[in-house]
Order: C-alpha cells, then structure tokens, then sequence
C-alpha cells in the first residue's frame, strides 16, 4: 500500500473530472469481470498511477472499516455519483451504477465540453482580446499622458475604453458573475417549483434542469428495475444529493407522504420535468407498475440526447460569437489607432 498522502482536503481538489471517469470506467470494468469493489480498489493501490492510487488508499481505508463502497468514495465525488453507486448498491447493482456514474460525470461537465471541443473558438476571442489590450498598453495609454482623453476622436476612446476594461476591471466582473451564479443556485434551491418554472426554461437553466432530470431518471429507473419502491428510493437519493436537486426530491417525498395520489407522475410533478413528459409516463405506466424503471429509464435517455444537442447548439454559438467578437475588436482597435495618428495625437 502506497505512502497515505498528507493532504487529503489537497488531494481530494486534484481528483480532476477527466480522472474520475477513468477510475469508475475501470471499476465498472472490474466488476464486470468478478472482482468486488474492494478488490479492484486494490489492484489500483498496487499497481495504478499516483493520480488513482492515493483515492484508491483512502477509499480502501474506508472500505476496509466495512463501510459501503458509496461512503468511501464520498469527498472523493461529486454528489450525483454517490447517489448513482447507492441506487445500486441496494440492489447489488453496482455495474450498473457504476455505469450511470459515468454519465452524470460526462454531463457534469458540459461546459467543459463545450470549450473542449471548440478550442479554436477560444483562441480567437483571446486574439481579439490580446489585441485591444497590447494596443491599450503600448499606444494608447502612452498617448494619454502627451494629449487629455477628450481631445480624442469617439472611435479612439471606445477602443481606450474597452482596453480600460479589460486591464483594470476584468477581475471584477468575473468576480460579479461568479457571485451571482453561486447565489442564485442558493437561492433557487430554497425556492418552490412553481417559482423556479419561471426560470427553468430559460437558456442555460433549462440544461441545468434537464442535467439534474437526467442524474434524478438513471437512479429512480436503476432502483425501479429491482422493485424498490418509491418510499425507500427518494430517501436514499435524498441523503446523497444537495441544492437543487434535493429540493425537487424532498417535495417528491412530501407528495408521496400525503396519501393523496402516488402515481410516479404526479409524485415527480416538481417541475423538474415537463407536462408532456410527466403525461407520457402516467400514460406509459398508469397500467402496468412494472414498467416504471424501464419508462424511466426512456426518458433518461431522451434528456441524454437534449443534453448532447445543447453542447451542439452552444458549441455553434460560441463559434458564431468568437468570429463576430474578434473581428469587430480588431477592427475597432484598428480605426482607433488610426484616429489617433491621423489627427496628429
């Protein structure tokens, strides 16, 4: 067994996405063929690179104290995949958790992939940017000390401007964003469905929704495939799943509670899923009980598919926007240059 790392907190941090695939991918993989999750744990200690092996330890340390394979990996993933390895390991179904895990990893970073697969997008806003800026820097500001701003001609103080920007003010707009993305996902999640509807299919939050449908769909239809029941799958999911989406699940419980209707259509009526998904599986299943973890698991599927062609659909726009942006930030700098030179300044 490896040294134990000294920082786990600083481990836990390095743990990037990219590895996390790999290592469940390749438990998955194990399972498959016999081995149990300790055991695998073991062959990554052993034999694993660094970047798997130090998890592998803490995981088997956990593991080893006979803890159930989702609290080992606990810190170690984000929550949605330690809701996907419980769902399983109630049914001894772990592969198959395993194998959602993976999915809500590679939806977890939609972003990611969006920038990942548009790379060439990207460079061309930095050289847009990077343009303005050494203009900013290397002629701009310079002339401001010989000749006041207000002597200056209107393209060349936009151009002067949007360089001010981006030198001395970025960090703060990122910082503003950042703020405000953070607490409203706060305050959404304390908010009722009714109040999130008003937001949820707005651009960005509607592929916020479908990512937690998805992640909420493969662990219900998981669970419904080994006949467990709604009033011991919703609890489950509740303790592994924070913010948004354990909101949706804790008014599911309380529907379920009340007695007053417990089909899976009008419990998961949240507003996590759309009106004419919820009547396609009251139709689909207001007959035969036995089919909600495979209808289930339909719609998961189908929120997959939106998922993938939202990354199709942003990674165009990001295209469109990058062309556009760097070609005005160009040619603004340019005609602001020139205004300077031309008047003499």
């Amino acid at each position: 067994m490896p040294k134990k790392f000294s920082n786990e907190w600083f481990a836990q941090r390095t743990f990037k996405r990219k590895i996390q695939i790999e290592f469940v991918s390749d438990m998955a993989v194990s399972l498959r063929c016999n081995l149990s999750p300790k055991e695998h744990l073991e062959q990554v200690v052993k034999f694993g690179s660094k970047k798997q092996a130090i998890p592998a330890n803490y995981m088997l340390e956990k593991m080893s104290s006979s803890k159930p394979l989702s609290v080992a990996m606990e810190g170690w993933f984000p929550p949605v995949v330690i809701q996907a390895i419980r769902a399983g390991e109630s049914n001894r179904k772990i592969d198959e958790a395993l194998d959602n895990a993976v999915d809500a990893l590679n939806n977890g970073g939609i972003i990611g992939k969006i920038l990942g697969s548009n790379a060439y997008s990207l460079f061309l806003l930095f050289l847009g940017t990077a343009a303005n800026v050494v203009a900013f820097l290397f002629i701009f500001e310079p002339k401001l000390e010989e000749v006041n701003l207000r002597y200056w001609s209107p393209i060349s103080k936009i151009a002067y401007d949007i360089g001010y920007m981006f030198v001395y003010q970025s960090s703060y707009y990122v910082i503003g964003f950042s703020l405000f993305f953070f607490f409203w996902g706060k305050f959404l999640g304390r908010k009722t469905s009714k109040f999130r509807s008003k937001f949820d299919n707005l651009p960005v939050f509607k592929e916020y929704r479908i990512y937690n449908a998805t992640t909420l769909l493969s662990s219900l239809s998981l669970m419904f495939k080994s006949n467990i029941a709604p009033n011991a799958s919703l609890p489950l999911i509740e303790k592994c799943t924070t913010g948004y989406l354990k909101s949706h699940v804790e008014l599911m419980i309380a529907r379920l509670g009340s007695g007053k209707n417990n089909s899976i259509g009008s419990v998961m009526a949240t507003g996590l899923l759309t009106d004419g998904e919820l009547a396609r599986i009251e139709v689909l299943t207001s007959k035969n009980s036995r089919s909600i973890g495979f209808v289930l698991d339909m719609s998961k599927q189908q929120h997959q598919k939106m998922l993938d062609a939202a990354v199709t659909r942003y990674g165009f726009i990001l295209q469109a926007f990058s062309m556009i942006y760097t070609a005005g930030m160009i040619l603004v700098t340019f005609l602001g240059v020139s205004a300077l030179n031309m008047i003499g300044l």
